[in-house]
Formats: C-alpha cells, sequence, structure tokens
C-alpha cells in the first residue's frame, strides 16, 4: 500500500494528489502511533529485564555468600533462600512501587 500511494501522489493530477495527500497524511500518522507504541512497549520491557537481571545477581550473590559460610546458620540460611525465591518466583509482585 505504501509503494502505491508514493507511486500515485507522484503521479496522479493535481485531485488525485490532493486526495492521495490526505491518505498519505493519515497513514503517517498511523504510523507514528505505531512507532510512539513500540518505543514504550521497548522501554518497558528493557525496564523489567534490568529488575530481573537485578533479582538474578541477588540470588547468585546469596548462594555466593552461602557457599563460603563454614557453619551457617540454618534458620538465616532458609530466610535468605525463602525471601530469595519469593522475588524470582513473583517478579511483579516484587516490583510493584520500584518503577
Amino acid at each position: 500500500m505504501t509503494d502505491d500511494l508514493v507511486k500515485r501522489l507522484r503521479e496522479g493530477d493535481e485531485f488525485e494528489q490532493s486526495m492521495m495527500a490526505e491518505r498519505a497524511a493519515d497513514r503517517i500518522e498511523e504510523l507514528e502511533s505505531t512507532l510512539s507504541l513500540r518505543t514504550a512497549l521497548h522501554g518497558e520491557a528493557t525496564y523489567v529485564i534490568e529488575k530481573l537481571e537485578a533479582k538474578l545477581a541477588k540470588a547468585v550473590e546469596a548462594l555466593e555468600f552461602w557457599s563460603r559460610v563454614e557453619e551457617p546458620d540454618i534458620d538465616r540460611c532458609i530466610d535468605l533462600m525463602e525471601t530469595t525465591l519469593a522475588e524470582l518466583k513473583n517478579p511483579e509482585d516484587s516490583m510493584k512501587g520500584e518503577k
């Protein structure tokens, strides 16, 4: 359709060009809206990825810490594991209000 619009805009008489200019303007607005939405979605996806990467780093850090402890406090270890697992299983719940 786009190529057809361009061709008709360049080849038509003055009336056809005027009518096609209106259709072209509508199409440009539609494409701008689509681009704006895609840009917003990309930004949101980037935000979520960064938050999930931070949570994964936190989990790895916790595992590394407890792997180095010679005589771990089992209760603290269990609390840390439960908290970390909850954040990893429910990333949306743990990210509320962080934006």
